[in-house]
């Protein structure tokens, strides 16, 4: 006998990345993380024409977003054009924890904030394993989202 995972009820997600924040435009790159990067002007004109788009072409039941100020103001706008839907800040949807390394340069090369080559390499290599200082890991991130996505998909909102 096959094994029974619940029943599954058909949904639609709609993914909406943030706006654009002055660390996207910014000559250096940096890592974002989870620093409350707000978006800049151009960037709450982007998200107010998103949520007009979405207005006319979906009806959301929920809205779920990230911690990140950025993500917060991106579902925001959203929210004003799908006043019925619940609006619900997702702790599992937060940016990956960048720890140490938060608001520093890319690296392009040699430098950045690895130690050793041996780091950049596995970094690159295989970044899913790689421990970040007092950040988190790749994987751990895939897993937060995998739990989401579970939750998601077997929740029956109708």
């Amino acid at each position: 006998m096959a094994p029974t995972f619940g029943t599954v009820h058909p949904k639609t997600v709609y993914l909406v990345r943030h706006g654009e924040t002055p660390f996207n435009t910014d000559p250096i790159p940096k890592f974002r993380g989870r620093i409350p990067i707000p978006l800049s002007d151009l960037g709450l004109r982007h998200v107010d024409q998103t949520g007009q788009y979405l207005q006319t072409r979906a009806k959301m039941d929920s809205i779920l977003y990230s911690p990140v100020r950025r993500a917060t103001q991106t579902a925001e706008a959203v929210y004003r054009y799908q006043p019925n839907s619940t609006f619900t800040m997702e702790p599992l949807l937060d940016d990956i924890s960048w720890g140490d390394w938060e608001s520093q340069p890319i690296p392009h090369g040699q430098g950045g904030p690895f130690e050793t080559q041996e780091e950049e390499d596995m970094f690159k290599s295989d970044p899913t394993q790689f421990i970040i200082p007092n950040g988190e890991t790749f994987q751990t991130v895939l897993d937060r989202v995998h739990r989401l996505w579970h939750r998601l998909v077997h929740e029956d909102t109708r």
